[in-house]
């Protein structure tokens, strides 16, 4: 925890002497990291972090990284968010991300927090946000498809990438495949596995 506070203690440091009025600064987390019989911490310590960082700094977001965003640990019914989001400090938004890819869900996700984040289905579909702002969502691609691709512009290097990055498994992504004629090979973890 203390390394985590010295970092943060140092941004604001620097953010107060060189950032611009109004220049925004979040923390994003993974609420546990534990893998099997390797834990790095526990949701029970991320949330005594984010407590202190949100108490001791004015972060403006704290943003929870997740597979899925109903997920919950084994040791509670409540979901990360929930979890995290009682030690947050206001004025301190929380974000989450995870498995949030259609409207349905992401109405669903502002009920345990202030912000959803959104890349992958804005990779699908970049005018996202415009569509929900103007009451569009009806309109909105879930999927990539011929129309999306043409519509988003995606540059081939980002097509190749997608398609060929078993992490990026979206939906869609056989279509992205069709139009890749580069085999990037597979990614491999610091651990060997893919």
């Amino acid at each position: 925890m203390n390394f985590a506070l010295e970092v943060a203690r140092e941004v604001f440091k620097v953010a107060k002497k060189n950032a611009p009025k109004g220049f925004i600064i979040g923390y994003r987390i993974s609420p546990e990291e534990v893998h099997e019989d390797n834990i790095g911490y526990t949701w029970h310590e991320a949330q005594l972090l984010v407590n202190q960082l949100t108490e001791n700094f004015e972060f403006d977001y704290v943003h929870l990284s997740t597979n899925d965003y109903t997920a919950t640990p084994t040791d509670s019914d409540k979901n990360y968010a929930q979890l995290l989001g009682e030690r947050v400090k206001k004025p301190a938004l929380l974000m989450i991300v995870g498995g949030i890819h259609t409207v349905e869900k992401m109405k669903d996700a502002l009920q345990y927090v202030d912000i959803v984040s959104l890349g992958r289905p804005t990779l699908i579909d970049n005018q996202i946000g415009y569509k929900i702002k103007n009451g569009q969502a009806d309109h909105i691609f879930l999927e990539f498809n011929e129309e999306s691709v043409k519509e988003s512009h995606l540059a081939p290097g980002l097509i190749d990438l997608l398609a060929n990055t078993a992490y990026f498994d979206m939906p869609g992504i056989d279509y992205l495949k069709t139009l890749t004629d580069v085999k990037l090979g597979d990614a491999v973890t610091h651990d060997g596995t893919k």
